[in-house]
């Protein structure tokens, strides 16, 4: 049944409810009085109001708000109108409060090409790489950078690229770039601590060259020792990863080995810095043939596996040779390392990266030796990081 509010013969707005659908089906704009039925789906005729001349009307089985009509609405006559109200004075006005600021856009982004950090030996041309910038709505801009660069390549020292770029709106934003000129680099690395001897290291460091930073492989063969880690990480040095247990016949036993292992030792150092360093150095080097007695051609998997793996592999092309034979002298570790008549020492390569061991106590006895020695002919002193120059020996285990 459908009910309504429905003038026959005037012509206007009516409305049709339908109790069976609990629902208002349609308003309904009368222009005449001709006969017209409304065909609504769904509904079985005894449902249709028909409201052509003659046809009763259903009564309405609830009560409905009366529906406004088109005609004018007629004027009230004879309403009084309130006198003396007083008009409020001096209202304070609301002040929204926490009403959200309106975020601005996004200050333009960079994306850098090359590295962070650049190396250029002394007297070459340095060409900058330059940057790509980006905004939300302005789209490219890289013809807006701006670049700001003091690198003078015929002084050693460490210079700053600083690219500034601004959108239309104003914002700002700065990006920088360091750039190394040098006569040599020079990096110090430690490997297989930390161990007793590794705080005397950490304190003739920060104590006597807190401008010189190394390179700490490390490992967990001493556990009791590894809290130097954090001082080793706080003082500014890369810490990066060995071994864990640092036993050939265990790491190279097979793939799986190998990376359980540095897991392990990757685990350990998160817990203790709350990083995961991915640089590292292959026990033995990349180079090493003990593997081959646990597992054939495990070298040539391990070096291309680790770089798929998002890691860095270093090994070095000058070492201090101090775990093999027996104890040497400060100054023979130093002569070793800084000019020993052959082609693998610092006197002889543009780009040195030094192997030492930290469970060596002569061989930290010669550090100030290595770095006077460096500081006299102003070579450059650098940790490791993800920019430096790639080090790294053939592999023979393939």
């Amino acid at each position: 049944m459908i009910n309504n509010s429905l003038q026959k013969n005037q012509p206007g707005r009516a409305k049709l409810w339908a109790p069976r659908f609990n629902n208002l089906l349609k308003t309904i704009l009368l222009t005449c009085a001709a006969a017209t039925f409304v065909v609504l789906a769904g509904c079985s005729l005894s449902d249709y109001f028909p409201y052509a001349e003659g046809t009763p009307t259903p009564s309405p089985t609830y009560t409905e708000a009366p529906s406004p009509t088109l005609t004018s609405t007629p004027t009230p006559t004879n309403t009084p109108t309130p006198t003396n109200t007083p008009t409020p004075t001096n209202t304070p006005t609301p002040t929204p409060t926490n009403t959200p600021t309106p975020t601005p856009n996004a200050a333009p982004s960079f994306v850098l090409n090359g590295k962070s950090k650049e190396y250029v030996k002394i007297g070459k041309t340095y060409t900058d790489p330059g940057v790509s910038a980006y905004d939300d709505f302005d789209g490219d801009i890289t013809d807006k950078v701006v670049t700001e660069s003091d690198v003078d390549v015929n002084t050693v020292g460490t210079y700053e690229v600083k690219y500034t770029v601004a959108d239309k709106e104003g914002q700002e934003s700065t990006l920088t770039r360091t750039v190394y000129v040098y006569k040599k680099l020079v990096y110090l690395t430690f490997d297989d601590g930390p161990c007793v001897h590794t705080s005397k290291l950490l304190d003739l460091l920060r104590e006597n060259y807190p401008d010189v930073k190394v390179t700490f492989f490390v490992t967990a063969q001493e556990p009791e020792y590894l809290d130097l880690i954090k001082q080793e990480y706080a003082d500014g040095h890369t810490v990066a990863l060995h071994t864990y247990i640092h036993d050939y016949d265990v790491v190279y036993a097979s793939r799986e080995g190998y990376f359980e292992d540095l897991k392990k030792m990757e685990d350990t150092v998160y817990d203790l810095i709350g990083i995961r360093p991915n640089i590292i150095r292959f026990p033995g080097g990349s180079s090493n043939t003990v593997s081959k007695k646990y597992c054939t051609g495990i070298m040539s998997y391990l070096t291309k596996e680790v770089l798929n793996r998002g890691y860095i592999y270093y090994d070095w092309n000058v070492a201090a040779g101090d775990t093999t034979g027996k104890m040497q002298t400060p100054e023979k570790y130093f002569k070793s390392v800084t000019d020993n008549g052959t082609a693998y020492c610092i006197a002889k390569k543009d780009i040195s990266v030094i192997l030492q061991h930290d469970i060596n106590i002569n061989s930290i006895n010669a550090v100030p030796l290595i770095i006077e020695w460096c500081k006299e002919r102003d070579y450059t002193l650098l940790p490791l990081d993800e920019t430096s120059p790639i080090i790294r020996h053939s592999v023979v285990n393939n």
